[in-house]
């Protein structure tokens, strides 16, 4: 399970925090998810392939991540806008997680 060794929780220094990751689902934006995910930050991966963007948010929830995936093209505007509020096609917003 993430952010756990030997059936005790370790330090997660990310755990109040949302990492919105750009890109996550391939390559290094993917890998920033995992790590993201670990370290106890609740993660949000946006990208265009839905196919790989539900596959890496099944895996971070298998593995007791908090995450949550966006289908948007970040560089057409057309295509929602992400912003503080996550505002976007699929009318996702961080209150997701209870965030005012």
């Amino acid at each position: 399970m993430l952010g756990e060794e030997k059936g005790k929780t370790m330090n997660r220094p990310f755990a109040s925090n949302v990492a919105l990751i750009t890109g996550g689902t391939a390559d290094i934006g993917k890998a920033a998810a995992h790590l993201f995910a670990q370290e106890g930050a609740k993660v949000v991966i946006a990208g265009r392939r839905s196919d790989r963007g539900r596959q890496t948010e099944q895996e971070l929830q298998a593995a007791g991540g908090s995450v949550l995936y966006v289908q948007t093209d970040v560089a057409r505007p057309d295509q929602g806008t992400l912003n503080p509020a996550l505002s976007c096609d699929e009318s996702v917003s961080l209150t997701h997680w209870g965030a005012p």
